[in-house]
């Protein structure tokens, strides 16, 4: 009898021990990806600081697909989709100084405001400004 019992518990032990490392492996990586998603979805200070420029409320975990669209103009006055990235790219060279031929334009989702960032050469060396327009205003 006593073997009898004995090969019921190793056998239980097989069957349940592989099971509770299998629904471990997967809680670890749905953890690992619920992280990443987060992370991704953070603003960045580029563009929190356009938002705040622009009076537009959001979150840290606002999706930023919601409040801006990105476009940029380029030397010959035409207007091109962008994304967050290309954008904030050119955005930060601006501010260091550096001359672009193209200039970004954050759309603000659900108002006629854009901010236009433009740049030149002054005196001493690059000058640039950010210019919320409303295109309903005259």
């Amino acid at each position: 009898m006593n073997t009898i019992l004995k090969d019921a518990r190793i056998k239980l032990a097989l069957i349940l021990i592989p099971t509770l490392i299998w629904n471990c492996r997967e809680k670890h990586e749905l953890e690992q990806s619920v992280k990443a998603v987060y992370v991704s979805e953070q603003i960045s200070p580029v563009v929190k600081e356009l938002l705040v420029f622009a009076n537009v409320t959001f979150t840290d975990t606002t999706n930023i697909s919601s409040l801006l669209a990105f476009k940029f103009i380029d030397e010959n006055g035409k207007v091109t989709n962008s994304d967050s990235e290309k954008n904030t790219k050119i955005y930060k060279n601006i501010l260091k100084g550096k001359a672009t031929s193209i200039l970004p334009i954050f759309e603000i989702i659900g108002s006629d405001k854009e901010i236009f960032v433009v740049q030149n050469r002054g005196n001493i060396g690059g000058v640039w400004a950010k210019i919320l327009v409303d295109k309903k205003s005259d």
